[in-house]
């Protein structure tokens, strides 16, 4: 594992089962049972089923079981933003919101510093202070295994606006100084790393994004609506169940390691990138498919500020750079973890483009989708 948040480099750690089961134990009163390593980026969860427990803040174990989240060290730096991430969990469930709930620990906290590896050996002489969590675990299907209609799509930009919402009651002090290479406003450090793309023409469309969102995007962010944003809305971020008109529709969100204080436009542009590639991966037109989505965000937030040029710079191709990049470099210090690749297979064809589409046929037809649901943008 590794961490890309911070100009100190990318950081690996890992920690086995066995060694996680110990803090399980030792921290939580949790034993037994079935733990299982799952895949991720900048931390490592593994999903945990116990069989006996002796922790006085824990009456009833959760059906469901736990993610046993231990956050990469240079996040875990700063315990005010694990704290921050915990009260903004917490705060959505009392929204009714389904997200994962924090589990307090032993000592009542609702995290924990743990050293790792938790033993050193001849090869490991050296120890780094995790934050480890308890949350409880969402059962549900996430986006990606879900048949992509554009019914779901409008339902998806419902839900966001509906969450953007709700966080305009939520505030912690930890929010005002967080920053991460993955927020979108630090996308141009991203060239720091450009070595790891091996194709030259790659390389230069890179250059062109980033050159295009400093001139048309950080020039004029002071400008933009700004609140607490989730920061990460991708296909395996949300889960979704069927009703019982057969539709799916949004159940939960998970992971708010990316949350931060930010620009609404930023967080619907994150949204589309991911949701283009979808579309690309389910047959459906990606600028389509984000109309769709845009029309379902507008439809409980009409007064977003729509601007189409800055969308298309920062939704359809400065996120995804960032993510291309920062993935391809992740990938060059753990080859074994493919899950980072997950943008590559179709990312640079979609980038390119939708880079070469112009802004009026984009806009065109975005247009036409929103309006299709009779909604006017301001």
């Amino acid at each position: 594992m590794y961490s890309t948040n911070s100009k100190e480099g990318i950081i690996r750690f890992h920690l086995d089962e066995e060694e996680a089961e110990m803090v399980l134990e030792k921290h939580y009163g949790l034993k037994g049972g079935e733990l299982k390593k799952l895949i991720g980026f900048d931390d490592l969860n593994f999903k945990y089923m116990p069989k006996e427990n002796v922790n006085p803040f824990l009456n009833n174990l959760c059906q469901e079981g736990y993610i046993m989240k231990v956050t990469n060290y240079l996040d875990s730096k700063n315990n005010g933003f694990t704290e921050a991430q915990n009260n903004l969990m917490l705060f959505l469930k009392s929204k009714n919101i389904s997200a994962p709930v924090p589990v307090k620990t032993l000592s009542g906290e609702y995290f924990v510093k743990v050293k790792i590896p938790t033993k050193l050996t001849g090869s490991l002489q050296a120890q780094r202070e995790h934050n480890v969590r308890l949350l409880e675990f969402i059962p549900g299907t996430t986006m990606k295994d879900v048949p992509l209609t554009y019914s779901v799509l409008f339902n998806l930009g419902t839900f966001i606006a509906n969450f953007d919402e709700a966080l305009k009651g939520f505030s912690h002090s930890a929010y005002e100084t967080h920053s991460s290479i993955w927020h979108l406003r630090s996308m141009p450090n991203i060239i720091q790393h450009l070595e790891v793309v091996q194709n030259s023409e790659q390389r230069h469309l890179v250059r062109a994004i980033v050159d295009a969102f400093i001139k048309d995007v950080l020039a004029v962010e002071d400008n933009l609506n700004k609140g607490l944003i989730h920061g990460d809305f991708n296909e395996n971020n949300v889960l979704m169940s069927k009703c019982e008109s057969g539709n799916w529709e949004v159940s939960a969100i998970l992971d708010f390691g990316d949350s931060h204080l930010s620009c609404y436009l930023f967080e619907v542009a994150i949204s589309l990138c991911y949701i283009t590639l979808e579309c690309k991966k389910n047959g459906l037109e990606p600028i389509t498919g984000a109309g769709h989505l845009l029309a379902g965000y507008l439809k409980v937030s009409p007064n977003f500020q729509m601007d189409y040029k800055l969308l298309k710079v920062i939704a359809t191709c400065a996120r995804f750079c960032q993510s291309l990049v920062l993935g391809l470099k992740a990938h060059c210090l753990n080859p074994e973890n493919t899950y980072v690749l997950g943008t590559q297979a179709l990312g640079w064809s979609l980038v390119n483009i939708l880079w070469e589409t112009p802004i009026q046929e984009f806009t065109k037809e975005l247009t036409s989708v929103i309006s299709s649901y009779g909604l006017k943008i301001e």
